[in-house]
């Protein structure tokens, strides 16, 4: 059962999404709402009860403890490189500070049922302040908020842009070409959405551990094998075919690149960016 606080918001979210718009603040009578201009929020207190990872954690609200998503930014997993500095810094910018929590009233909670919104903390934006320090990826691309301070970030090389983050970095591959959102049908066979990757270097490059994943946690696409001379090029394609040593499929069920903004980063064997592209 929700504490009566929590069940409060939850109930009012409901009503929030048929109105023009709202926004929820409360003083010591969880019964009475203060009355403020529409916003799309509901804001409450919050206290911190575990980090998960560097985009979710466990906060004590209203009594009861719930898991709580960061909204618009997505960290490594705690596996993957960089996963475990987003961790530990999401729980030094949370330490011993007051935290407030602002619920989407438009998306309360994410397909896994957590509640989502963002956190301030002693009126600090994390979510802004890890996007700043380039330990998660802002969603949406070009379109995010949350664009201008991921692209400082990578112009810094800060967190995850830092092409040497987990060990010495291999500048060997880049991106020649990047076709999110192509004339047509993005799954259209040998003409859908495509990303190319070209060998920058004066070697043969193994691609065996290369990755290109986009901005999410459920895409990405390993190779196996195959090896690129000095300038040669390999097209992964969204959709299946057949492959070649120039062309690859990564059979997606479903179209991997959102044509309302996205991010393409190729990684090494070992999990670093060696290059990325925003979209649109």
């Amino acid at each position: 059962m929700f504490a009566a606080p929590l069940r409060r918001i939850l109930a009012l979210l409901a009503v929030c999404l048929v109105a023009s718009g709202c926004s929820l603040l409360f003083d010591d009578d969880p019964d009475e709402p203060t009355d403020l201009p529409p916003e799309s929020f509901a804001e409450t207190e919050a206290t911190l009860a575990r980090v998960i990872d560097g985009d979710s954690l466990e906060l004590g609200i209203g009594g009861t403890i719930e898991e709580f998503r960061l909204r618009g930014v997505n960290a490594p997993e705690k596996r993957e490189c960089g996963g475990q500095l987003a961790t530990d810094r999401l729980g030094e910018l949370l330490a011993g500070k007051a935290l407030t929590v602002d619920l989407d009233l438009e998306e309360p909670r994410d397909r896994f049922g957590r509640l989502l919104g963002e956190i301030r903390a002693d009126g600090q934006d994390i979510s802004t302040q890890l996007v700043e320090l380039g330990l998660v990826l802002p969603l949406g691309g070009s379109t995010s908020i949350h664009h201008e301070a991921a692209l400082r970030a990578s112009d810094a090389n800060l967190g995850v842009w830092n092409p040497d983050l987990c060990g010495v970095g291999l500048q060997l591959l880049g991106i020649s070409a990047f076709v999110p959102d192509p004339a047509g049908s993005d799954s259209q066979p040998g003409a859908g959405e495509f990303i190319e990757l070209e060998n920058i270097s004066t070697v043969e490059v193994s691609l065996a551990g290369w990755a290109v994943r986009d901005e999410s946690t459920s895409n990405l696409y390993e190779f196996d094998g195959g090896v690129l001379a000095p300038g040669d090029r390999v097209r992964l394609y969204s959709t299946c075919g057949d492959e070649d040593g120039q062309t690859r499929f990564w059979c997606s069920s479903s179209s991997v690149w959102s044509n309302i903004g996205d991010t393409a980063l190729v990684l090494d064997p070992a999990g670093n960016t060696i290059d990325f592209r925003f979209s649109p």
